[in-house]
């Protein structure tokens, strides 16, 4: 299942699972939508935070976007 809220970025994740890709890989490709039809909502400046679990072991990705100080 993929859930987006533009339909061209949904459909992105979903060919790359119908094509064997993991979780992750229709996460990044409707990621990657996203920034190109949404940028005001989704733009390359932003953040996320991210869990995955592979199977094995559980990895963290913590990509909070700083300003600069002055």
């Amino acid at each position: 299942m993929v859930a987006a809220a533009n339909p061209l970025a949904v459909e992105a994740g979903y060919e790359m699972l119908k094509q064997g890709g993991t979780a992750i890989d229709a996460a990044i490709a409707t990621q990657l939508v996203l920034t190109l039809v949404e940028p005001q909502s989704s733009g390359i400046g932003g953040g996320a935070f991210l869990m995955y679990y592979d199977g094995k072991k559980v990895q963290a990705y913590d990509g909070r976007e700083t300003a600069p100080s002055k």
